[in-house]
């Protein structure tokens, strides 16, 4: 797949490690965000890492696709061509992952994407802050609202000059939406569809902790950041529980690899936001074990194991088609967590994984290193 044939991806990795150093160090925090300190990282921080902007945002289809004219994503896009009966609002979370990338790389043409298909999604938001017509309202909201405060937030600390713009504009339509989460009759129904899902406990943690710092960030009302953040504390401390001695994250009564990196991954980023330091203790000890029993189904060559998941292989997504392995939030994961853990093993694995895809880019083999006898 690289440079010449017999190169094991371990060396790949060992490259691709070489390559990452070579790179110019990360820019710095918009001015008035939360400065780094050891173990607490920025989200901004986190996302401007050199071999996340190397494999996945150099590549936007990686992050986003099947993306039409007027910004919807995927069987939204299908929808407003006709082609689908319903739709879902967590499908415009890819403007977020489009902003992240152009923030990262200086693209504002990748930023305004990724502003198009969120504001896609805000223009059909209710005067509640639901979605009326979305299928799965409660969960697709929450993962709609996780990448609404993500874009905020990372607008804001990565010194953009349009994030006072963004804040003044997007913020109020986006609380609504927070507020409907967090409405007691909602958030019941919500949680009966989510009991058997261990990673969307995470992922509406990681959209309360993050819509409590847009708040902030926006000179909102302290007191209702202050809300957002308990009812995120509330999630994880339930994601925390459900969790094995072992570190998997039961997903339908058992394992699943991808749906462990994506709720690793929105662990990561409520550990990002979080407030509280007794929290910030247990949530990181939890990546922890689950990051370790995720590597330990990822061999050398970033093969991942899938075997017996109860959901990847075998659900269909909002698409239809049948899910794969979501290499993408696992690459993520990885990384991100090698970062808050302080624990360079784990990029090891996000190299691997990228290597594995052909996600690196292709390094010819050092002097003296030819690709050795071929067989006839």
């Amino acid at each position: 797949m690289f440079g010449a044939p017999g190169w094991t991806v371990s060396l790949l990795a060992v490259v691709g490690a070489l390559v990452l150093a070579a790179f110019a160090p990360q820019r710095a925090l918009a001015d008035g965000a939360e400065p780094a300190s050891p173990g607490r990282p920025s989200l901004y921080e986190l996302a401007d890492d050199q071999l996340l902007s190397i494999a996945l945002y150099s590549s936007p289809h990686r992050m986003a696709s099947r993306i039409s004219n007027r910004g919807a994503v995927g069987v939204n896009a299908d929808w407003e061509a006709g082609r689908a009966v319903g739709w879902y609002i967590e499908e415009q979370r890819y403007g977020a992952d489009l902003i992240q990338a152009g923030l990262v790389r200086d693209d504002p043409a990748l930023v305004s994407r990724g502003w198009e298909i969120l504001d896609w999604g805000l223009a059909r938001q209710a005067a509640d802050g639901s979605f009326a017509g979305t299928g799965d309202p409660f969960h697709s909201t929450s993962l709609f609202a996780e990448a609404m405060a993500r874009a905020l937030v990372l607008t804001a600390q990565s010194g953009s000059r349009d994030a006072e713009r963004r804040l003044a504009t997007s913020l109020p339509a986006f609380e609504r939406s927070v507020r409907w989460l967090a409405e007691p009759s909602v958030a019941a129904r919500g949680a009966r569809n989510n009991a058997p899902y261990t990673h969307r406990r995470w992922v509406l943690a990681a959209a309360m902790a993050e819509a409590a710092a847009a708040v902030r960030l926006g000179a909102g009302r302290g007191e209702e950041a202050e809300a957002f953040e308990r009812i995120a504390r509330d999630y994880a401390a339930d994601g925390l529980r459900l969790q094995a001695a072992d570190g998997m994250n039961p997903e339908r009564g058992g394992a699943d690899a991808s749906y462990q990196a994506y709720g690793l991954l929105m662990a990561e980023r409520y550990l990002s936001a979080c407030t509280y330091p007794d929290m910030r203790i247990r949530v990181r000890a939890s990546i922890v074990r689950g990051l370790d029993w995720l590597a330990s189904r990822i061999d050398e060559r970033g093969g991942v194991d899938v075997s017996g998941d109860t959901r990847t292989g075998v659900e269909s997504s909002r698409s239809g088609r049948v899910k794969g392995i979501d290499y993408k939030s696992m690459l993520q994961a990885f990384s991100i967590g090698a970062s808050q853990a302080g624990n360079p093993s784990y990029r090891d694995v996000a190299i691997r994984l990228a290597a594995s895809r052909g996600w690196l880019p292709r390094i010819p083999p050092p002097t003296g290193m030819g690709a050795g006898p071929r067989g006839d």
